[in-house]
């Protein structure tokens, strides 16, 4: 399986791509994990944590460093200073929405949402979105997807029976981290990994 990737560094902090199906930090279930691959690296990586999570079946740019580098993302987030971006492929023809402002977990959570693409497949079609946190509530991204009826491409969890199907999609959630950018800093990029950039590029021949 695909490990970790190096974007890159700088100032005791680390940019990583972390694969679909591996944990940020240890867990009770086991599994492949962030935490234990970074102590099985070089000078430049062991010891390094990370400054905040990703889903195990999210893909993207993760943060990781030492530990006073660790603190001050970790301020930046919770002082909203730190802008994320995703790219989703969802269920359904999403309308041009702009925000979803709902509750998750009884918390407030807003979304901004943009459309990308619209393409055809089995008994519908498939939405193509970037998605911009502007909170960090635990799944809210496939919670308020789920709400709105539009669930994301193979999310297991928060799924809906809407008869559309794609038999080319990969076996994974289609959700990936694209970019992060930190108090202002140049956004760190992470392309699509190649499960979902050739899944699109299949998508785009059939544009609905």
């Amino acid at each position: 399986m695909e490990k970790p990737r190096l974007i890159t560094h700088r100032d005791g902090l680390a940019w990583l791509c972390k694969p679909a199906g591996w944990n940020t930090h240890p867990t009770a279930e086991g599994g492949m994990d962030v935490v234990t691959w970074l102590d099985t690296q070089g000078k430049l990586l062991k010891g390094m944590r990370p400054a905040h999570r990703l889903d195990k079946p999210t893909s993207g740019v993760l943060v990781v460093g030492r530990r006073n580098a660790r603190s001050r993302v970790a301020s930046a987030f919770e002082a909203g200073h730190c802008k994320k971006t995703y790219q989703a492929l969802v269920y359904g023809r999403v309308q041009p929405i702009g925000q979803i402002e709902q509750p998750v977990a009884g918390k407030d959570a807003v979304t901004q949402v943009r459309l990308m693409g619209v393409y055809k497949v089995e008994g519908g079609c498939v939405s193509l979105l970037e998605l911009t946190p502007q909170t960090g509530r635990k799944h809210q991204l496939r919670v308020h997807l789920h709400g709105i009826r539009h669930p994301i491409v193979g999310d297991a969890r928060y799924q809906r029976n809407l008869g559309i199907t794609d038999p080319s999609a990969p076996k994974r959630l289609w959700l990936h981290a694209a970019a992060l950018s930190i108090a202002g800093s140049d956004a760190v990029r992470a392309p699509l990994p190649s499960e979902l950039g050739e899944h699109l590029e299949l998508l785009r021949q059939n544009p609905a």
